[in-house]
């Protein structure tokens, strides 16, 4: 029995280290080419989600701007620019939601949703007015007056229809850069 023993020690069956290390070597390229997708596929989706959220996050706040301005019927300019004003003092001051103007309301059902929200004061330049939203700002939102939108139906005359509005502008950061969203609100006639 003692010479089975010796014998099986003293075999020359079994792996050389060339063999070892060339076994591993496959090992750690498969299973660094895998990491290699994984990571991907996570970055992938954590990047995904982040444009998702923001997403959801700006659609929610342009359509609760959105709905409170349509609500308000503004019929002119005038009521626009009024309406405007009160939002400006409204996102600058410390007002509370007991302050009855739809300026306030506005500004605090955003400030709801996402508590970081930042007013944008739209410039008037060359006759026209227009925003350009600050860069390091996570979310922003804006309402534009003295907008005109085509209806794309033309007159007897040939020219297009336009209707009078505000523009609702609304900008929030993401994994893959800024996500503007834009609407529309007529003046009710």
């Amino acid at each position: 029995m003692k010479k089975r023993i010796k014998q099986k020690i003293k075999s020359k069956k079994g792996l050389t280290l060339v063999e070892i290390l060339v076994g591993v070597a496959l090992v750690v390229i498969v299973f660094a080419s895998t990491l290699g997708a994984m990571v991907g596929g996570f970055t992938t989706t954590v990047y995904n989600s982040d444009e998702n959220r923001a997403s959801v996050l700006n659609a929610s706040v342009n359509e609760i701007i959105f709905n409170t301005v349509r609500k308000m019927r503004i019929s002119d300019y005038d009521e626009a620019a009024d309406f405007l004003e009160e939002v400006e003092a409204a996102a600058t001051s410390s007002g509370s939601v007991a302050d009855d103007t739809y300026a306030y309301a506005l500004v605090a059902s955003v400030a709801a949703q996402v508590p970081d929200a930042k007013y944008v004061v739209p410039e008037y330049e060359g006759g026209a007015y227009s925003v350009s939203f600050p860069s390091g700002e996570s979310y922003q939102y804006s309402l534009i007056p003295e907008q005109k939108k085509p209806l794309g139906m033309l007159t007897a005359s040939g020219t297009d229809y336009e209707i009078d509005g505000i523009t609702i502008k609304t900008c929030f950061e993401s994994a893959g850069g800024p996500i503007i969203y834009e609407s529309f609100v007529a003046f009710s006639k």
